[in-house]
């Protein structure tokens, strides 16, 4: 068995039409980042449309 850091796991990030190219993305990025920090996970893990790769 392989055993890996725990991960932090994001997806289906999106912003208005209306809120694109004014920073809300970065924004959003940060902030799970700072998030997964703070819980002292080694990774953030980004899924497309909101995809689990852990199962849950």
């Amino acid at each position: 068995m392989l055993k890996s850091a725990p991960f932090a796991e994001t997806g289906g990030l999106a912003v208005d039409a209306v809120h694109r190219r004014m920073g809300v993305g970065q924004k959003l990025v940060r902030q799970c980042i700072g998030r997964a920090q703070c819980k002292s996970y080694g990774q953030l893990r980004v899924c497309p449309n909101g995809e689990s790769r852990s199962g849950f």
